[in-house]
This record gives structure tokens, sequence and C-alpha cells, in this order.
């Protein structure tokens, strides 16, 4: 965006519109982080084993976070005519995940006195995809179909290797997913920083050494996650 800028390659008044995160409501996190079956009383247990993944949890505080889920989901179904329970998921997905790492990241563009949109954040789409039955997101199902159907063919933008991957492929990802808590740390750094296409290293090495919380610096030698230092230093620069 700053090269576009100073290089006058867009206007002054242009609008940008990212892509966040319209997988993610088609279903693009059921079967692979959401089982079928998922019922509400377990939900705050799910959030809890794949939404809490940095640090270790004390019992006490998993308990408060519970708790705390626990309040949300019976506010949801007070709220809601059709209680899926993969849709509470989802709800909290959006409000703690979505908001404040995918869609927080496109402040960049009003950083450089632009502005953005996001179609995918439509009130109507939230609401119809949140009452769509589990057997037509999972794998992204409906849609993939009306995208690929209806608008990618039509207009000859149709990259088929891009399409939701296979059962069978969510499969194998789950067995890797198994394994990976389990491997030494510098193998899960190499497997990281093997995909770190946007030079994430570079960037977070510079916060890391920005952040003033020894205890922390000495967790970085094992942190596999970007997010995880992104986290931390957010916090540190909002607690200064």
């Amino acid at each position: 965006v700053k090269y576009l800028k100073e290089n006058k390659l867009i206007p002054d008044n242009s609008i940008f519109i990212p892509g966040h995160s319209g997988d993610m409501l088609g279903g693009s996190q059921l079967v692979k982080v959401v089982p079928e079956d998922l019922k509400s009383e377990n939900i705050s247990k799910l959030i809890l084993r794949e939404k809490f993944l940095f640090d270790k949890i004390s019992t006490s505080d998993a308990e408060k976070i519970e708790k705390t889920v626990n309040s949300l989901t019976a506010n949801f179904d007070k709220n809601f005519e059709n209680k899926f329970a993969y849709s509470v998921f989802e709800d909290y997905d959006i409000k703690e995940k979505l908001s404040k790492f995918i869609v927080n990241s496109s402040s960049i563009f009003s950083y450089f006195a632009y502005e953005n949109r996001f179609p995918f954040w439509d009130t109507e789409l939230v609401e119809f995809f949140k009452n769509v039955p589990f057997k037509y997101k999972k794998i992204k199902l409906l849609y993939d179909d009306i995208l690929v159907n209806e608008y990618f063919e039509k207009y000859n933008v149709n990259f088929k290797n891009e399409i939701q991957p296979s059962l069978f492929d969510l499969f194998k990802r789950k067995i890797k997913k198994t394994i990976k808590p389990y491997l030494p740390n510098f193998v899960k750094r190499k497997l990281l920083y093997a995909t770190d296409w946007q030079m994430y290293k570079e960037i977070t090495d510079q916060m890391i050494i920005q952040i003033n919380d020894d205890v922390f610096k000495k967790k970085c030698k094992n942190v596999d996650s970007y997010n995880s230092i992104i986290t931390w230093w957010y916090l540190n620069i909002l607690q200064d």
C-alpha cells in the first residue's frame, strides 16, 4: 500500500475491498475444526481446545472461560430461533479471531488514508449463513457451488486448485495437527519458516525486541506461532 501510494499508482480516494473472510462464512472451519455432531454443552470445551493453543491454561482460568462461553451460548439460544451448535462456535470465532486479527489487519488502509469495505460481512449475508444446515456448509458445499457455477465459470476466473480440500485432505491435516505438538521445537520452527511467504519471521523478530517482558522473551525460544508473538506485542504496547 505504501508503494502504491508513493508511486501514485492509485487515486487518493481509492477504496480497498479485501476478501476477508468469505470462506469461513461458507463453512471452511466445519469438519476441519467443528465436528458435525457438536452438541451445545460441548461448545465451550471445543473453544478451549481449538482457540487457546499458545500457552497452558490454569484450571481456574479454564473454568472462568468455560463459564463465560456457556453464558454466551445461553444468550445465543434465546435470541435465535434455529439453534445450530456449529453456528455458536462460528459466532465466537468471528468476534474473537476474525474481527480482532483478520479484519483489523485492514487498518493498514486507513493508516494510509484510504477507505475499505467488507462485502462478505453484509448483515443479511451473515444472518443467512448462520442458519444454513451443517450438510450444506460442510467443506463449503453451498458456498463453493454458487461461486463456481454462478460467478467463476461465468466470468472465466475459475481456478480449480483453489476449491476447498476434500474430506480426505482434511483428514490428513487432522493427523498432522495431532502429531505436531509432539515434534521438537526446532522441527516446528523449520516447518513454520518453510511457508513464511509474507516474511512474518522478520516482522515478529522486531516485535520481540520491542517487548519489555523478560518472561515472554524466554518463551519466544519455544514459540511456534506468529499469532502468539503478535498478540503479546499488542498487549505489551497497550500496557505501556
